[in-house]
């Protein structure tokens, strides 16, 4: 769930949410939205009634390694760095700084092959992975969805953008079942084209 636009406001969202879906626990992503007292205050409000963070994601801005470890350490919540990772030396640092507990692979952030060598590096540091994007067609999240079936690693996929898209002109390649992701059967990323009109 989208968060960091106002804190009162998003605890309203995800205490209705986990009233809809007692059962459900929820990943808090703010996009840096959130100051290091704001994550505090929305980490709280979610304890208050009983709801339950899977993770944090980049919930202060990316540069504040610091503020990342501080929330790690203080709401027992794991974190996520996204933002603060766009290179191969930057999860470095986040190890460093124990800043976070998971890393965020974003393809389209870093590229393909980076992204690869970041997520090795990840696993080989002892961190969890993330996958996720940004608003992407089924051919970036193809590609970042075959990073995942051929790494055994990735503990939280967020492959859904496709889900945001009024349309693709791009057809095939992963399916939605459910909460689930299914692979594809063809050759390469087992993609089409639909012909503009």
């Amino acid at each position: 769930m989208k968060v960091g636009k106002d804190v009162d406001t998003d605890i309203r969202r995800v205490e209705a949410m986990h009233h809809a879906l007692p059962n459900v626990a929820f990943i808090g992503d703010s996009n840096q939205g959130l100051s290091y007292q704001e994550c505090l205050a929305f980490a709280d409000g979610v304890r208050r009634f009983s709801g339950r963070l899977l993770l944090l994601e980049q919930p202060v801005e990316r540069g504040n390694l610091e503020s990342l470890a501080h929330i790690r350490r203080t709401t027992d919540i794991p974190v996520a760095a996204d933002e603060s990772v766009r290179s191969l030396a930057d999860p470095r640092t986040v190890v460093e700084q124990h800043a976070a507990g998971y890393i965020n692979i974003e393809s389209m952030k870093t590229g393909v092959i980076e992204a690869l060598e970041i997520a090795l590096f990840t696993l080989k540091a002892g961190l969890k992975l993330m996958i996720g994007g940004m608003i992407e067609s089924c051919i970036a999240m193809g590609c970042s969805f075959s990073l995942v079936l051929g790494i055994n690693g990735f503990d939280v996929l967020d492959l859904n953008t496709l889900l945001l898209l009024a349309a693709d002109p791009v057809q095939g390649g992963y399916r939605y079942d459910g909460p689930m992701l299914q692979p594809w059967t063809g050759t390469g990323l087992d993609l089409s084209t639909i012909q503009p009109r």
